[in-house]
């Protein structure tokens, strides 16, 4: 990548000796981002990176970055995203502090809205403003819940949740804390003590938002495995269900069967989410995990147990996730419009 962007550069700006010298890893850093402001500090003429986004070779994550079109159309929105936190978080002037959703995807914080604007802390006399993509927030953070690594600087993992608590919805703080308590099994990440973190936010003067994150401290539960596991858990509770047991194992007369999703044991009722991935990346693999998932939802049913299954969608649609689950037999204690309910 740093090859493709040194030749952007070289073959339509003549060079100084001094960029010479330096290599062609002065025009990338190591994050895969070229900046304009380190073309011109070697001398080059920062109009080949223009030229070149305009000819489609180079994309503008931000003003004055770049990286090459063929990375950023291999990017998913997550990374994408990344990318552009990244880029104002290097390029900025008094390098900033990044916040809420962009301190999030530092921290591999699982997100269920996809952010169109970079967030960083400004003094709480600036107040909160949004500008060229970057959202300003005017909050006064404590020394030690700034944190610095890799050349960026960023808020704690503990004051990144209570801003997504506190500014987010009821689901979508849900899917932040379920994460950040759940012990690392098999990918690493860090983890967060329910006590420690009551604690902390006890001492922190709210105001607004407070009742917010009191709701979903009180809730979060580390059971829940996935983001989508997360947010249906959230909705279910938003629709008046009674709560599910979370991860249960259900054994038939050949004993084990599967541990479930979701289980509501006087009601008789398992439900699964169905996240994008869960049957394998492709192929033979793919196909044997389909059939050996049919094979396990029979064994279920055959327990004399309903089931019910349902995706991204559902989950984050509360008129859908309530009729699947009504018409299920699931009773409700809601009484007000399910349409006003959602996951953002």
């Amino acid at each position: 990548m740093a090859r493709k962007l040194h030749n952007v550069v070289a073959s339509s700006s003549h060079r100084s000796r001094q960029g010479e010298s330096a290599g062609m890893e002065t025009f990338a850093t190591s994050h895969g981002i070229t900046f304009t402001s380190d073309v011109v500090r070697i001398g080059a003429d920062d109009r080949a990176l223009r030229s070149a986004a305009a000819r489609g070779e180079l994309i503008r994550v931000h003003r004055g970055a770049f990286v090459p079109a063929e990375v950023w159309d291999g990017m998913d929105r997550n990374e994408r995203y990344r990318c552009r936190v990244r880029a104002v978080g290097l390029v900025s002037r008094g390098r900033p502090v990044l916040s809420h959703e962009s301190a999030a995807a530092l921290w591999g914080i699982p997100t269920i809205r996809a952010s169109e604007l970079v967030h960083v802390l400004t003094s709480p006399t600036a107040g909160t403003r949004t500008e060229n993509g970057v959202r300003r927030h005017g909050l006064a953070v404590d020394d030690e819940d700034v944190l610095e690594d890799g050349g960026f600087r960023f808020t704690s993992l503990r004051r990144t949740l209570l801003d997504l608590l506190r500014d987010g919805s009821f689901p979508a703080g849900t899917v932040a804390l379920d994460w950040a308590l759940r012990p690392a099994r098999s990918e690493p990440k860090p983890s967060l003590d329910r006590q420690a973190f009551a604690s902390y936010v006890a001492h922190q003067a709210l105001g607004r938002g407070a009742a917010r994150v009191a709701r979903v401290l009180a809730f979060a539960d580390p059971r829940a495995e996935s983001p989508g596991e997360s947010v249906s858990r959230a909705m279910i509770h938003e629709l008046g269900f009674p709560s599910p047991d979370l991860q249960s194992v259900i054994r038939d007369e050949r004993g084990f069967v599967g541990r479930v999703d979701f289980h509501w044991p006087e009601h008789r009722l398992i439900g699964e989410f169905d996240g994008e991935g869960k049957y394998g990346p492709d192929g033979a693999t793919a196909r044997r995990m389909v059939i050996d998932e049919k094979w396990r939802e029979d064994r279920l049913r055959r327990t004399g147990r309903g089931m019910v299954r349902w995706g991204w969608r559902t989950a984050s649609d509360g008129p859908q996730l309530f009729e699947l689950l009504h018409r299920a037999g699931l009773p409700s204690a809601r009484t007000g419009p399910v349409r006003r309910i959602r996951a953002t």
